[in-house]
């Protein structure tokens, strides 16, 4: 049997099954998790989205996360991660927008390979699916957008692109 998982068969479902009451469906998805539509999620609505999903238990993998929208295979989160990031590797590829707090991450094929780097508001960071991955010591405040794309096991990289991180170029 085929499970669809769009937004409208995902809130039947959880409704179904008893695990939210269709208003709370509403409440945390208000028009973010709309499907071939124009969305526009603020970082003071996503914070909302974040407390409630994770007061519902209806966070991912019990991360302190909120999906927030999805259009096909686009997935966009608030991460707030508190003490200790615990996400486990993504098959998918993924981007972090830095909205507050600095620290450091840390990427690599695997634990032993993993190269650390200061991190701050503004920044961008990239990781290729199936990349051991994390923030570390990283202040109170942090946060950061998480968007989720391609298929799993990542985009195929261009002959010309170079692994992370990429060497830095002035003009």
């Amino acid at each position: 049997m085929v499970t669809r998982d769009t937004p409208a068969h995902r809130k039947k479902r959880v409704v179904a099954e008893g695990l939210i009451t269709r208003s709370t469906w509403h409440t945390l998805n208000r028009e973010f998790l709309m499907e071939d539509a124009v969305a526009h999620v603020t970082l003071a609505d996503a914070k909302d989205v974040l407390m409630q999903a994770l007061e519902t238990g209806m966070s991912p993998l019990g991360l302190p996360a909120a999906l927030l929208f999805e259009h096909g295979s686009l997935k966009l989160y608030l991460y707030e991660p508190i003490a200790t990031d615990q996400q486990p590797v993504h098959d998918q590829d993924e981007v972090y927008v830095v909205t507050a707090g600095t620290g450091l991450f840390a990427i690599g094929a695997t634990e032993d390979t993993l190269e650390r780097r200061p991190f701050g508001p503004g920044d961008a960071i990239f990781v290729p699916a199936g990349s051991v991955h994390r923030f570390e010591n990283f202040t109170d405040d942090f946060q950061t957008w998480v968007i989720m794309y391609g298929p799993d096991g990542g985009e195929r990289p261009f002959a010309t692109e170079t692994t992370w991180p990429a060497p830095v170029t002035t003009m």
